[in-house]
């Protein structure tokens, strides 16, 4: 191709570099954002599956269900880990529920869990809770 004399021909040297040291400022900051972004996304994910454990549970208890009640009143931290665990929660051993009698057939029950982020060097853990009402018809 000709070229024109006393005509710039592209980037210098020094800007080349300069983009180079935006790069590598900008980079990082977009991945923390990335990474910020992924781990609210799963807390948000933990908090919609915690919240239908406690349905779940506080439904079953409430309706006598073997599976969660006993001779001596409803037990339900291993149902409550169950359906936590065929949900795909980590950590289930840490999940704690508790009920309580809200009056005739109605059980409260409320679940603990630990969430723990992805990425726990940036981001500390979080303890999501959720409480849930079911009456017996």
């Amino acid at each position: 191709m000709y070229r024109v004399p006393g005509l710039p021909t592209g980037p210098k040297n020094s800007e080349r570099g300069q983009a180079l040291v935006e790069f590598a400022i900008v980079i990082p900051v977009i991945v923390l954002i990335l990474l910020a972004g992924a781990d609210l996304l799963t807390a948000i994910s933990a908090k919609h599956n915690i919240e239908y454990v406690a349905q779940e549970t506080a439904q079953c208890a409430a309706m006598n269900n073997s599976n969660c009640v006993t001779s001596t009143g409803p037990q339900v931290q291993p149902y409550a880990q169950q359906i936590a665990a065929s949900l795909g929660l980590t950590n289930t051993g840490a999940l704690t529920a508790t009920s309580n009698s809200c009056g005739g057939t109605c059980v409260a029950v409320t679940v603990n869990y630990p969430a723990a982020p992805l990425f726990a060097g940036f981001f500390p853990s979080v303890n999501l809770r959720s409480t849930a009402q079911f009456t017996a018809p």
